[in-house]
């Protein structure tokens, strides 16, 4: 499954410390670590505003708090099964980073392609 590439959007999160990444590993060390488990990241920093610090706490405790379900991440995967199939390459990130929900996320819907 060449064309499809999982990921998030981002790999730079201090809540994943401790879920994601082991508790002891170095800060410079996490892009290596995330490089074991996913073949794709996201990073737009060259498009990002310099927002005040209260719009990221707001955006974070109202709309990346939360895990997608199971189901949620079925009818992801059968929406970049119509893609697949139609020949394209799909880039798919998965953005709710609080609490390492991001990557965990990310590995049950790319175990969803591998056990295909």
């Amino acid at each position: 499954m060449t064309d499809l590439h999982i990921g998030c959007s981002g790999f730079n999160y201090p809540d994943w410390r401790g879920d994601f990444y082991p508790a002891n590993l170095p800060e410079r060390e996490w892009l290596r670590h995330y490089s074991t488990l996913f073949r794709s990241v996201e990073l737009n920093v060259t498009f990002y505003l310099l927002l005040k610090p209260e719009t990221f706490c707001h955006w974070h405790q109202v709309n990346y708090a939360t895990c997608y379900t199971s189901d949620e991440l079925r009818a992801d995967a059968r929406r970049v099964d119509g893609y697949l199939a139609q020949g394209l390459a799909v880039d798919l990130y998965v953005n709710n980073d609080a609490n390492a929900h991001a990557p965990a996320n990310a590995l049950e819907l790319q175990g969803t392609y591998r056990r295909r």
